[in-house]
């Protein structure tokens, strides 16, 4: 929240500070999510499950893109920076009290 208000504020470095957690908590994100798929999705299925995941992923990828270009020039830059991080964050604390939230991580050895 901090960042944010720095953000709208006008101090560039606090964007900075901002996108690079941002990008932090997505690419853990990231991991967790495909440790989740390895202890859930049985074994038969999971390649496909992770093509699928991969394929989303990168379709969604470029689309994010031109839809923030495309909201930074309709709006500005920081509000979109603002948006994503909040996303982020709902993403993150989602994550924290939901399916993310009962799965076994510990660590299996063959």
């Amino acid at each position: 929240m901090a960042f944010g208000v720095m953000a709208a504020a006008g101090q560039t470095w606090s964007v900075g500070l901002l996108m690079m957690s941002l990008m932090f908590l997505l690419s853990l994100l990231g991991r967790l999510l495909t440790l989740l798929f390895q202890d859930t999705v049985p074994a038969e299925y999971l390649g496909r499950v992770t093509a699928t995941s991969q394929l989303l992923t990168t379709g969604f990828g470029p689309l994010s893109v031109l839809s923030a270009a495309w909201l930074s020039d309709v709006a500005s830059a920081r509000f979109v920076f603002v948006i994503v991080a909040a996303a982020a964050l709902a993403l993150a604390v989602l994550s924290r009290f939901g399916v993310m939230s009962r799965a076994d991580w510990r660590i299996r050895l063959p």
